[in-house]
């Protein structure tokens, strides 16, 4: 591989959550965080695939996970500025948007993952930190409900 990332740029620290199979193929992809967007690099292909945020973002606590039963993990992460809750799925190509208007609002705290729907995939839990209600969001099909 001979493309340079110039400017400000760094590989995810914790290796749970940079390193993992997220496209569904055998072998690791690893996560770089650059200041607005994300690049999954597959050592496997050769291939760096960019999604553009436009905005300031973190990596979820352990976001790195399946989200909706099929191989290869997604990667959660919450937009700064808005609130939205973001779903990477680097194995289909796309960024998904959840926002939190109506229900956990643009300030959120991340309370844990679980699979309580009987469908394959996790489940996210936020607690608001406008109403300090808990919610939960369902990536899959993007919707969400207050528990």
């Amino acid at each position: 591989m001979r493309r340079c990332m110039a400017g400000d740029w760094k590989v995810c620290t914790e290796i749970a959550n940079c390193a993992s199979d997220m496209n569904g193929v055998t072998g690791a992809e690893l996560l770089i965080a650059l200041p607005s967007e994300v690049r999954i690099v597959s050592l496997q292909s050769g291939t760096i695939n960019s999604y553009w945020i436009g905005s300031q973002y973190a990596t979820l606590r352990d976001g790195v996970r399946d989200f909706d039963g099929v191989a290869g993990n997604e990667i959660a992460m919450a937009q700064g500025g808005n609130g939205n809750l973001l779903i990477l799925r680097p194995r289909a190509g796309y960024l998904q948007t959840i926002n939190g208007a109506g229900t956990f609002g643009s300030s959120w705290t991340l309370v844990d993952y679980v699979n309580l729907d009987g469908v394959a995939g996790d489940e996210i839990r936020v607690r608001s930190n406008t109403n300090n209600r808990i919610y939960r969001v369902y990536p899959l099909s993007g919707t969400v409900s207050a528990e």
